[in-house]
């Protein structure tokens, strides 16, 4: 339990910042998108030996963000359970936060899989995350758009970096992985929204 200690305390840090953020006009697209829920389950799942508990852990410290924040709308800004639970939206996003969380980190035991073909899928996967989010960001937010495809550029840059020298991948194996991972993952994400919450991306 103590190796795990700083990934229990990034899920409450990122669940607090994603109140305080949305204050701020550019700041909230750090701690609202889902590439740092995601990008913590996937360093967790790594750490784990096994892919069960690899999805346990995943899964659970996306929760623990997710009830953080929303114990964040009720203790301290006094929001009734109604409006979190129907303006926010809570339950779904548990129940997407949930899965999403698993699956990301089963993908992080999965990156050190002896099989080459089954680590360039994982590490696809990973990549794809903040390729996915820029896209949304780019096409949704009204400012803040160089930010984002700065930031999230560089996150992209630096997992794709990882992965070949941790996945021990090649460059033109990973290239055309990723580009599949990543409009897999924006059908799914879309899919996902639609039947969830009727949103639109």
């Amino acid at each position: 339990m103590p190796r795990y200690a700083p990934f229990v305390a990034a899920a409450v840090l990122l669940g607090v910042l994603a109140e305080i953020a949305v204050r701020g006009a550019t700041s909230q697209i750090w701690t609202t998108v889902g590439t740092p829920w995601l990008l913590l389950a996937f360093a967790a799942g790594r750490r784990t030996a096994r892919p069960l508990g690899a999805a346990a852990w995943g899964a659970g410290l996306v929760l623990l963000g997710f009830a953080t924040y929303y114990a964040w709308l009720l203790l301290v800004q006094g929001m009734p359970w109604t409006e979190v639970r129907d303006r926010h939206h809570a339950l779904g996003w548990l129940a997407l936060g949930a899965v999403a969380g698993a699956a990301c980190g089963l993908v992080g035991v999965l990156s050190r899989h002896p099989r080459p073909a089954i680590r360039t899928a994982a590490w696809s996967l990973v990549v794809a995350i903040p390729l996915v989010d820029l896209v949304v960001w780019v096409r949704g937010a009204q400012e803040g758009r160089l930010l984002v495809v700065v930031g999230l550029g560089l996150v992209a840059a630096a997992l794709f970096t990882w992965a070949l020298r941790a996945g021990h991948l090649q460059p033109e194996v990973l290239i055309p992985s990723t580009v599949l991972a990543t409009v897999l993952f924006w059908e799914a994400q879309l899919v996902a929204l639609r039947a969830l919450f009727d949103l639109r991306v």
